[in-house]
């Protein structure tokens, strides 16, 4: 069954619906082959539904619902729709988006139909300008309520919305202008007050617990911390942007400030609006760029790693994009736009070009710059087209590299995966080979794409 997007719809009805070209395999342009640190899911796994657009929510909406300002999204397994025997539903999240302008949450109720929150200036749980959402895996929901100036408490119940309460407008815990918000899976529910300068740290059931100072109009805000399932390793931090979007930070609980980058002074992101920030499973921290029209992706130390995206219509093309969600377990990736979203997986990529030394013989090292934590192998070809040696490795994102001695031992493939070190008798002899480099993500794209990359080495005699 396809995915949902950031309505989050299995879409391939929408496109039956309207007798769209179900069937038809978009074509990836040179940008899209290019650059690999997203990618978008195969043809098999979404039938070819990878944007959401007005077109398709107007079939679910009869034109009365329409992408007005789309904010925040939030992405969550859902325990209640979990079965805990059937292994192959544990891809079917649940995307919680916001839509600003009309005051409504878009999301998905099951598979194959949506669900709307708001769209009403009636009852205690309307909203007004909210401007993002937190999920957890048991239902609750958590808006921040701009125009209201609050936060309101929601409970996913049988696909259903349901009002539960209300919590920041009131005593020391006051929010003036509540931006990101991000829940715990240890129980805490952190808001970026823009208008106080400040993060405000509430639990679950909105009691207010304390606040850390010393922002300058916060706006994007994630978080994870030690009893989250899906970091790797377990850390306690949140992720944080401001100085009108311009500074991006990583903090303690106890306010210390673990790293910080100004990314209106990286080459190439001048005028930047980071207004929405996520963690993945390695702690590498995005943020969307919607001034630039590109999601940006840093470390767990706040060191760049890549850009991707550019203006416009179609695959890999943002018009101001604004939330992301990210499903860590799989690497499923949700991003809004002012045309609607994207559905993409966490793929990976080189920011330069391998650098290879033959050190001395009998070794290679090869430099790799890569995008995201990945398998790595690597194979000497000889002339006539055999694989003679082969070597793989799991390496983190960022600066890297082996140190390769192949002609001490050698990798046999066996199935597609490579057995334990075995000794091979004898040396290559010397010569030009082609060294083909093969990139894989640890996520769901491993199944379905690798980055392929070759370059001749010249071989000296041992």
């Amino acid at each position: 069954m396809p995915q949902a997007l950031i309505i989050l719809v299995s879409l391939m009805f929408v496109q039956l619906g309207m007798g769209l070209p179900l069937f038809k395999k978009d074509k990836a342009d040179r940008y899209e082959e290019d650059h690999t640190t997203w990618v978008y899911p195969p043809w098999e796994h979404t039938w070819g539904v990878v944007l959401a657009r007005q077109i398709h929510l107007d079939i679910f909406t009869f034109g009365r619902v329409h992408f007005d300002n789309p904010q925040g999204m939030a992405v969550v397994r859902l325990e209640a729709t979990d079965d805990p025997e059937k292994k192959g539903d544990d891809d079917e999240v649940t995307v919680y988006g916001i839509n600003t302008g009309e005051n409504g949450i878009i999301y998905n109720k099951s598979m194959h139909s949506i669900g709307l929150y708001g769209y009403s200036d009636e009852g205690p749980g309307s909203l007004k300008e909210p401007w993002d959402v937190a999920a957890l895996p048991n239902g609750l929901v958590f808006v921040t309520d701009s125009g209201h100036r609050r936060v309101v408490k929601l409970r996913n119940i049988d696909g259903d919305l349901i009002y539960e309460g209300e919590f920041g407008n009131h005593g020391d815990e006051t929010l003036v202008l509540p931006r990101g918000i991000a829940v715990t899976a240890g129980g805490y529910v952190l808001v970026a007050d823009a208008g106080s300068d400040r993060v405000v740290v509430y639990d679950t059931s909105g009691v207010f617990s304390h606040t850390i100072e010393g922002f300058d109009r916060p706006v994007g805000l994630a978080a994870v911390d030690s009893l989250d399932n899906y970091t790797n390793p377990r850390l306690n931090y949140f992720a944080v942007t401001d100085s009108g979007g311009q500074r991006l930070r990583r903090v303690g609980y106890d306010g210390t400030i673990l790293n910080e980058v100004d990314i209106s002074r990286m080459e190439g992101t001048g005028g930047t609006y980071a207004g929405h920030v996520e963690i993945d499973l390695y702690h590498n921290v995005i943020v969307t760029d919607s001034t630039n029209n590109r999601i940006l992706k840093f470390n767990k130390d706040l060191e760049f790693l890549s850009a991707w995206g550019q203006g416009g219509k179609g695959r890999t093309r943002f018009d101001g994009p604004t939330g992301i969600a990210i499903w860590r377990r799989f690497g499923q990736t949700f991003i809004a736009h002012a045309g609607g979203a994207h559905y993409v997986w966490v793929g990976v990529d080189l920011t330069v070009p391998p650098r290879l030394q033959v050190s001395e013989p009998g070794r290679i090292r090869v430099g790799l710059t890569l995008t995201e934590r990945a398998q790595v192998d690597l194979e000497l070809v000889d002339g006539e087209g055999e694989v003679v040696r082969d070597h793989t490795r799991i390496l983190d994102g960022g600066e890297q590299s082996i140190i390769w001695r192949y002609d001490n031992v050698h990798f046999v493939r066996a199935a597609g995966r490579f057995e334990p070190e075995v000794e091979r008798p004898g040396v290559l002899p010397p010569g030009e080979y082609m060294l083909r480099i093969r990139l894989r993500a640890t996520y769901s794209s491993r199944k379905a794409f690798e980055k392929v990359m070759e370059t001749s080495v010249i071989l000296p005699e041992i």
